[in-house]
């Protein structure tokens, strides 16, 4: 998704803190809207996964906590990182998808770049400016069913076709499963559509050849399965499998 407002960080020097302040157009309604729903979502969580929010004026600006911290692969390092740090990591980002979920939203934008994994290596998930409620009848609101939602390399079938109504966890699953491939590997799933069995094969391989179990591969797949009602239920269940996948062969 394009930039769509002002983004300015700053120096808070009664909070001793560097924060982010984000300003709407004036002139567009629409951007000032998602805002507000943005600022919502972030008061819910209370920065437990998300940046904390520090200010909401209804004008139109926000402001957040600055999360200071690196994309999931650029953590890792550079170069091809021991599979058992890729493991615990994308442990650690679906452990924070699950919290997201435990406070009833839904991201629907999960991508590297929403994605900040701190010094220590805390996972903080970034830009709720199209989330949603989870299992809400309309994520944004009936007046805007036709905005857009998602990055195409992320996002499943359903919040393609119709993003107002993609509201379950289900959604973030399968961006869970895209990011764990990219982390693993490096690789994302491949947009040529070679059918269900090709595609399997491609990732199980990958995943092989990067030091996993095969059964890592399997819970990706599970994932990134089109259809939204074969894939784990919620971000909680597929990190379950996933540990369970890799756990005797890195926790040993």
């Amino acid at each position: 998704m394009g930039r769509l407002h002002t983004v300015r960080r700053l120096e808070d020097p009664v909070r001793g803190l560097v924060v982010q302040k984000r300003v709407a157009d004036a002139s567009r309604e629409d951007l000032r809207l998602r805002l507000v729903h943005e600022a919502r979502a972030l008061s819910r969580c209370a920065g437990r996964p998300t940046p904390r929010l520090l200010a909401f004026h209804p004008d139109g600006s926000l402001v957040m906590e600055h999360v200071a911290g690196a994309e999931p692969v650029r953590w890792l390092g550079h170069g091809r990182a021991r599979a058992r740090d890729a493991w615990q990591l994308v442990t650690a980002v679906a452990d924070a998808v699950g919290r997201l979920h435990d406070h009833g939203i839904v991201h629907r934008d999960l991508k590297p770049a929403h994605v900040r994994v701190e010094a220590g290596g805390a996972v903080r998930l970034l830009d709720l400016g199209v989330c949603a409620p989870l299992g809400a009848a309309h994520a944004l609101g009936p007046a805007w069913e036709d905005l857009a939602a998602g990055t195409v390399a992320y996002a499943p079938p359903e919040l393609r076709g119709c993003p107002d109504r993609a509201t379950a966890a289900t959604v973030d699953v399968y961006a869970l499963g895209v990011l764990a491939l990219e982390i693993a590997t490096g690789e994302r799933l491949p947009e040529v559509d070679g059918g269900a069995a090709w595609r399997g094969e491609w990732v199980r391989w990958r995943f092989v050849e990067q030091g996993f179990p095969a059964a890592c591969a399997a819970v990706v797949q599970a994932a990134t399965a089109d259809d939204p009602r074969s894939r784990p239920a919620t971000a909680a269940a597929w990190r379950r499998l996933w540990w369970e996948a890799g756990r005797a062969r890195f926790r040993a």
